[in-house]
């Protein structure tokens, strides 16, 4: 890590001799392959999610927190990659490439080899870490098919399946926390909790599945969470959802 604190240092002391405009350039490429590189990673870990999904799966994602470190994590090795692409793009345009050179000549490791090697050092150190946690998150998840919810907290946790009529209570939510937040939960006769409402137009498609894969169990409805105020500023579609027994909207569909 000593590279990387070295890195930093020389960045602070270069970033008071900068005063070419190629410096601009430089940070353009350094906000778009971070941004870049942090999308892309989040994929690979949404794709690897996915291979645990079966084709008969109507509704699949993440749990809550799984999708927090999916989501989260890649940021932070993204931050060194994105810039060692923005050091090679800026290095590939001649004229900045000599401008920079020369406002880095007075540091020792202001170059473009000794800048992007410490980086290198600083971000593999910072992967060996975020990314096998990152790679955790994408193994807690959920699914739920026409016979039975599946759910995973990790990969070191098996996948446990439960039959819809396994489901003993159904809690719903909505409430302010800078703005409108919701939740369905799927309360399993052995106390497991499963959050299934993750993408609201997911959920919002497979709903009717849902409704007619309870319909007729004997489980409890709980509302008391949905909060009045929040209550006001839903859709009809999802008052109904979150304060109605599927049963009642499969009844109304009928």
């Amino acid at each position: 890590m000593s590279d990387t604190s070295s890195y930093v240092a020389g960045a602070i002391q270069r970033a008071k001799r900068r005063r070419s405009k190629w410096n601009l350039l430089l940070a353009a490429f350094t906000v778009i392959s971070i941004g870049l590189t942090w999308y892309f990673l989040a994929l690979l870990l949404i794709a690897l999610r996915n291979l645990f999904f079966p084709d008969e799966a109507f509704l699949v994602n993440g749990t809550h927190l799984g999708n927090i470190v999916v989501h989260v994590l890649p940021f932070f090795p993204s931050l060194g990659i994105g810039l060692m692409i923005a050091n090679l793009c800026v290095w590939l345009v001649p004229p900045a490439r000599r401008a920079l050179d020369r406002e880095a000549s007075g540091s020792r490791d202001g170059g473009f080899k000794a800048s992007n090697l410490a980086l290198m050092n600083g971000t593999g150190a910072i992967a060996a870490i975020t990314i096998p946690l990152a790679i955790l998150g994408a193994t807690s998840y959920f699914y739920l098919t026409r016979h039975y919810v599946a759910h995973r907290t990790w990969i070191f946790g098996r996948e446990r399946h439960y039959a819809w009529s396994e489901v003993a209570k159904i809690e719903t939510a909505c409430w302010y926390n800078r703005g409108s937040q919701d939740s369905y939960t799927l309360v399993m006769r052995d106390g497991t909790r499963v959050g299934i409402l993750e993408s609201h137009p997911d959920f919002f498609r497979a709903y009717p599945e849902i409704a007619s894969a309870v319909s007729g169990g004997s489980y409890v409805f709980d509302s008391s969470r949905v909060e009045r105020g929040c209550y006001r500023s839903l859709s009809p579609p999802w008052r109904q959802i979150l304060t109605s027994k599927p049963d009642d909207s499969l009844s109304k569909s009928r």
